[in-house]
């Protein structure tokens, strides 16, 4: 809908905007004559550079210029009697209008009279007694502008194929959107912030962060200003002009919005890299300014500005690594808790928005490659560990272990009754427990700093159900941190390579015992060949707890019969639906603390070479072992945030 015909329609928008946009500059213009206190009969000599400083002139008369431009555009757009006429004029008005009240409102910010004295706070422009308030005000507006060039050039794409001209014009309304945006931002941005301190043109100075986040910066404004150069350049038609483009854009789309989303995120690292900045300038008169009060201290103006500066950049830095923190926190509790929810929905979506038959190939095409190309490969990650990747599944107990507090609310707590028995040297078989849903905590807990630092000599190989070698990126994930299957093979290659190897007794078994009542922990006791491997090998078994496995998830579908009855002949308790957080994710529930803590070691005869250990020896083993888990939990549970926990060994 054009112009006129927007108005004529009763569409009062059209024209309140357009009369915004030329009455802004003006009336912006006077009110800044008193807040600069300057005469009213001074109020028409914009251009007086030695009252007002050099940077006032330069915006005055960029502002004065776009407002022109405006009022231009607003006649070409209603006077249809004359040689020229624009079809979409507002949208012109509006740009050219907001250009000058942006460049207006710098003009008033950059004010550096001459004649009258700073305010004690320093001077921060007309419109601000803080630089601090002064620069967020700017980098705000140049924000702003840059999105209004994003919108301009955008409506310029869908609106304008007839008409080459007057889309030329939009982008070049989009360009200098965004050229304003970037120096304000920059130039006079630091300026309020730093004052003398700030340069418009320091190449490398400022420090690291500043220096890489300035070219960032200022190489999406040089990809944005070519992207408008070949829009201004190409006289290409449309391929499209609905929605449906931004999925299938031509090259002058493409460029359009590329562009005009780069100047956007040029803006946003800008501004973070001036509020990174550090020269020895700033530095030096931090420290050497003293303070005092008002009867007979006064505190010099750089001085606490700096100090505020200061402040402020230490706070922004705490904030940015806290959301640095959420993300590790989300990406690590995804991958290790909800990677199978993703697999579904990813599967889902896929099926529910191609063809059947193609997702049907596409499926079994890929299953064929991911399955049969690690049977080419040597070595068998599930029983030898080939793939174990370090760094990778030490980065993962690093970010746990930072994200877990983040997350829970709790600190991860790992605790050994007498570390100083378990020393490198030795064989340990660890007992994991409970079960629970998804025992995640076994794979990753034995790479985290607080365990190193109470046993440094051990490295555990855990074993883990052999469903895990099956299912897509959870294998990857399972091998890479060293999870080895639960096989005979695997238990012997794990004790012969690190001399401790860790198994969860219960098993899959204990997923029929997750019930909503999480203050009793039901614990399967029937499976004893853990024990019967202990005394064949001659290790130690050693009890082991985790306070708050059991508790930070549950299942959402509790029907005990039925899925203790599909254990038995699936080999899986169903229905099975992992709830923590907000019930329908996996994410374990936020305010659960998480505590791990190891027994003693329970030694045995050394082993000997053809001799099989009998029933009695197994059982006598078996039941010293849970035993000493009983009353490893009682000594723990009040410390532990549990004191009402109740374990229930069942051998159902």
């Amino acid at each position: 809908m054009t112009t006129v015909d927007a108005i004529a329609k009763h569409q009062p928008l059209t024209g309140v905007l357009v009369a915004l946009a030329l009455v802004a500059a003006p009336a912006t213009h006077v009110v800044g004559a008193q807040a600069t206190d300057r005469p009213l009969r001074k109020l028409f000599l914009p251009f007086r550079g030695k009252e007002a400083g050099q940077r006032f002139l330069v915006f005055q008369t960029a502002s004065w210029i776009c407002w022109i431009a405006a009022a231009v555009a607003c006649i070409l757009t209603f006077y249809t009697g004359g040689p020229v006429v624009l079809k979409y004029g507002h949208y012109s008005v509006c740009m050219s209008g907001l250009l000058a009240e942006v460049l207006m409102v710098s003009s008033l910010m950059a004010f550096e009279p001459t004649t009258v004295k700073a305010n004690k706070n320093g001077s921060a422009g007309a419109l601000f007694k803080s630089k601090r308030a002064g620069f967020f005000a700017t980098a705000t507006m140049s924000l702003f502008l840059a999105i209004a060039g994003f919108v301009v050039a955008y409506l310029g794409e869908i609106n304008l194929d007839d008409n080459l001209e007057e889309r030329r014009l939009f982008y070049i309304l989009s360009g200098a959107s965004l050229l304003t945006a970037s120096t304000v931002t920059h130039g006079l941005g630091g300026r309020l912030l730093f004052n003398i301190n700030w340069k418009f043109f320091q190449p490398l100075q400022g420090g690291t962060r500043f220096v890489l986040l300035q070219a960032a910066g200022w190489a999406l404004v040089s990809i944005s200003l070519a992207c408008y150069i070949t829009q201004y350049v190409t006289d290409l038609p449309c391929a499209c002009h609905s929605i449906i483009a931004l999925y299938r854009p031509s090259l002058p789309q493409l460029c359009a919005m590329g562009g005009s989303l780069a100047g956007v995120f040029a803006q946003l690292l800008l501004s973070a890299s001036i509020l990174v900045f550090r020269n020895k300038a700033t530095e030096v008169a931090r420290k050497n300014t003293k303070e005092f009060t008002d009867e007979g201290e006064v505190v010099e103006n750089e001085a606490e500005l700096e100090v505020s500066r200061e402040i402020l950049a230490q706070r922004i830095s705490k904030w940015l690594e806290g959301q640095r923190a959420i993300v590790r926190t989300a990406f690590v509790l995804l991958a290790l808790y909800g990677h199978p929810h993703l697999e579904v929905v990813f599967l889902t979506i896929l099926l529910l928005t191609i063809p059947l038959k193609v997702f049907i190939s596409a499926l079994t095409t890929w299953s064929l490659i991911y399955y049969l190309v690690p049977l080419l490969k040597p070595g068998d990650p599930a029983t030898d560990g080939s793939q174990y990747w370090d760094a990778f599944i030490t980065s993962v107990a690093e970010n746990m272990e930072t994200a877990l507090p983040i997350w829970l609310g709790k600190e991860l707590r790992i605790l050994a009754d007498h570390p100083e028995k378990i020393t490198s040297g030795g064989k340990y078989i660890f007992g994991y427990h409970p079960h629970g849903l998804y025992p995640a905590t076994a794979g990753w807990f034995h790479h985290t700093k607080a365990f190193k630092r109470l046993l440094p000599d051990i490295r555990i190989v855990p074993l883990s159900a052999s469903t895990l070698f099956y299912v897509p990126v959870l294998r990857e994930i399972t091998t890479w941190a060293g999870v080895r299957a639960v096989t005979k093979k695997a238990f012997m290659s794990g004790l012969e390579d690190t001399g401790a190897v860790l198994v969860v007794p219960g098993g899959q078994a204990e997923l029929v015992y997750a019930g909503p009542d999480t203050r009793r922990v039901g614990l399967c006791t029937r499976h004893k060949g853990f024990v019967r491997l202990a005394l064949e090998q001659g290790a130690s078994l050693v009890p082991m707890f985790v306070f708050g496995e059991l508790q930070a998830q549950r299942n959402l579908l509790y029907l005990p019969a039925l899925q203790r009855w599909t254990y038995k002949r699936l080999g899986f308790p169903l229905p099975f639906w992992v709830a923590g957080w907000k019930t329908i994710t996996p994410l374990p529930t936020p305010g659960t603390p998480l505590s791990i803590v190891i027994g003693d070691p329970i030694d045995v005869l050394p082993a000997t070479p053809g001799r099989r250990p009998t029933e009695e020896e197994v059982d006598a083993l078996h039941s010293k072992y849970f035993s000493a888990l009983q009353d490893l939990v009682e000594k723990h549970k009040v410390e532990a945030g549990y004191p009402d926990l109740e374990l229930e060994f069942r051998d159902d």
